[in-house]
């Protein structure tokens, strides 16, 4: 092994079982070799969050126009066109919306009778 220096570490019981249990098995040969395993894994880990803050921010999508917006919920809501089911649940939601509101709505379709 190449130029190597000597160091202390303290760990909790369970970090040094780990350690142990690690060299016992026969998967490592040593502690050292565990702990510097760990090390080389922590480094890389570092690596990659640092490129990560790193990496330019992306450049905001520009505000759409009131006609792109329009056109993106005509999608949306197109979707729920001809199903009685869901026609009739917003019917009642919104009707319950403006009772609660302190208004009179006959239908989803005629605006505030009250």
């Amino acid at each position: 092994m190449p130029n190597v220096e000597k160091i202390s570490v303290a760990l909790t019981p369970e970090m040094a079982a780990l350690v142990r249990n690690a060299v016992e098995s026969g998967e490592y040969a040593s502690s050292s070799e565990v702990i510097r395993e760990a090390l080389r894994e922590w480094k890389q880990k570092r690596l990659l969050q640092l490129q990560n803050v790193e990496k330019p921010i992306a450049k905001p999508k520009l505000d759409l126009t009131a006609e792109e917006k329009l056109a993106k919920l005509n999608k949306l809501f197109g979707a729920w066109k001809n199903q009685p089911d869901l026609t009739e649940i917003f019917a009642k939601i919104d009707q319950q919306r403006h009772t609660y509101q302190g208004r009179n709505l006959d239908s989803i379709d005629n605006l505030d009778n009250g």
